[in-house]
């Protein structure tokens, strides 16, 4: 890396004293390390309740915003169809969350590198294809069960499919995994 950049994570998670998943803790521990090395990095995260909605961690700017809850009203309000759609309504809440605070600190002071995962991205991608958007993939619910494919699994992946498509860089745990996510979009990616 050239210079001092501006960094945004998209993370569904952000590690704290009531909650914290694997994916915030990289997120926390690879910020961590790209502002120690002089660079600017700020997290977008979906809020929890009893957490600030701004608050900073050893150099980071956590940013942490309301997700949204169509998608539960869908679940439990449409009998048949609801719990049907339910990640594909879930995927674009988180995804638009995200994206709103995204665009107004990118409008402040843009960034220069986007990454986030395969969930939460989508809007990202779209929007803003001009910023270096990279995800990491952490294993999503379509990959783990791919050869027990539900219409609720299928629908939920396509804004994430997207995302993935739109990404100019995959990072992937393992090979096997990278194979996968490269058969899923038919083409190799780099």
């Amino acid at each position: 890396l050239r210079g001092a950049m501006n960094i945004c994570f998209l993370s569904l998670d952000y590690p704290s004293t009531i909650s914290g998943g694997g994916v915030g803790t990289m997120v926390r521990i690879l910020g961590q390390a790209l502002a120690r090395a002089g660079h600017k990095v700020t997290v977008i995260a979906l809020a929890m309740p009893g957490l600030p909605a701004y608050a900073e961690d050893d150099g980071l700017r956590i940013y942490r915003v309301p997700p949204g809850s169509w998608h539960w009203y869908a679940y439990r309000g449409l009998p048949y169809f609801g719990p049907m759609i339910v990640l594909f309504l879930r995927e674009l809440e988180y995804s638009w969350a995200l994206y709103r605070q995204l665009r107004t600190l990118h409008r402040q002071e843009p960034f220069d590198l986007i990454e986030g995962a395969e969930s939460g991205a989508f809007f990202a991608a779209l929007k803003l294809s001009r910023v270096p958007l990279i995800l990491r993939l952490h294993g999503e619910d379509y990959t783990q069960y791919r050869d027990f494919l539900t219409a609720k699994l299928r629908l939920g992946r396509i804004p994430q499919r997207v995302a993935l498509r739109r990404a100019r860089l995959l990072i992937s745990s393992s090979r096997n995994h990278a194979q996968e996510i490269s058969r899923e979009l038919g083409a190799k990616h780099p």
